[in-house]
């Protein structure tokens, strides 16, 4: 999401231009120091100038996260879902 988010030319990665000009979706919440030139350089792994999503994958966790738990309401809403006891 954040990656589709932020991809102006549409070329599946972030360039330093899109990254340090990210936005963020407002399901998404991110660490401040997120968008900036040093933490592009630290993901770009293997020096292309880009960030891949196999490159973010290790960021994901650490300093991106959900508002709110994107999950949270399933419980609620199961408690409806075989109400005629089938099988």
């Amino acid at each position: 999401m954040f990656l589709d988010y932020n991809d102006i030319d549409r070329d599946g990665m972030l360039n330093l231009g899109e990254w340090t000009a990210c936005k963020v979706p407002p399901e998404l919440k991110i660490a401040p120091d997120l968008c900036t030139s040093e933490e592009f350089k630290r993901l770009d792994l293997d020096r292309s100038g880009k960030v891949s999503i196999n490159e973010l994958g290790s960021l994901i966790f650490q300093k991106i996260d959900w508002q709110e738990d994107p999950c949270a309401s399933w419980l609620t809403n199961s408690k409806n879902v075989d109400q005629n006891k089938s099988r």
